[in-house]
């Protein structure tokens, strides 16, 4: 290879290159996969959507194989959005711009595969950013829960040492871990306290949720905030968790 890499050795060009060479090792058993990486692949983006679920997941394995980590990929299939991983949360700084960014990719999705709607023409709706974010939450309980998701998904009990064995897990219409318990008798009470979404302490996107209500609730005490967390979320081992984000608050 011949190329100026201006002393840096993440040059653009130098990054195509590799990519390139790494994809054709894998020519003769993944044909489709590295047609998909060579053709339409420029440096980190990709300007096309998969053919199939398992090309797709070749692609990201084949780049994972030179040391490249691809992200911000949107699908409708949850066999593709368990394999390509969230859209890269790494890279924003709260919950709610990371739920707008989502649900503009979501949207454009429905666009490039002509699912239009009369009301793209204005502003992000309700119904978006709810699809946007259970994508979010599906994504974060499948990383954080694989073991319990799969029993719940085959009718099985959750084992005995996970942390959310006594929060009697089950899917929601849209595929999202809620938990349900005595208090779903209070029908007083709203839907959301009632079947509050699961999450794990250990997992990034709890704590841009966290962060979220901590400023939401002015920085109040911690019991305060916890309470209007718990009207939507059931977080595993909340109040460390918004002991550490209040630790690292600047206000």
């Amino acid at each position: 290879m011949i190329v100026m890499t201006f002393e840096a050795a993440y040059s653009p060009r130098a990054a195509h290159y590799v990519k390139t060479v790494n994809a054709e090792q894998f020519r003769h058993s993944d044909p489709k996969a590295v047609k998909a990486i060579i053709d339409c692949h420029y440096v980190d983006d990709y300007v096309d959507s998969f053919a199939t679920e398992s090309v797709s997941t070749r692609v990201k394995e084949i780049h994972a194989n030179a040391g490249f980590e691809l992200c911000q990929f949107s699908s409708s299939s949850p066999v593709v959005e368990a394999a390509l991983g969230p859209p890269g949360r790494g890279r924003f700084s709260s919950y709610s711009w990371l739920l707008r960014t989502t649900t503009w990719v979501l949207r454009f999705t429905h666009r490039f595969r002509g699912q239009r709607k009369e009301l793209e023409e204005y502003g992000l709706t309700a119904a978006e950013c709810e699809a946007a974010e259970n994508l979010l939450f599906r994504q974060a309980q499948r990383e954080a829960f694989p073991n319990e998701m799969r029993s719940t998904e085959n009718g099985k009990t959750v084992a005995s040492v996970c942390d959310i064995r006594g929060l009697a897990p089950y899917f929601d219409g849209n595929g999202v871990l809620q938990a349900y318990g005595r208090v779903d008798a209070a029908l007083c009470m709203p839907y959301s306290p009632r079947r509050p979404i699961i999450l794990s302490h250990k997992h990034s996107l709890t704590e841009m949720i966290v962060h979220h209500f901590h400023a939401k609730m002015k920085h109040q005490n911690v019991d305060a905030t916890i309470a209007e967390i718990r009207t939507k979320f059931w977080i595993t081992k909340l109040r460390r968790v918004l002991r550490n984000t209040i630790s690292v608050c600047n206000m």
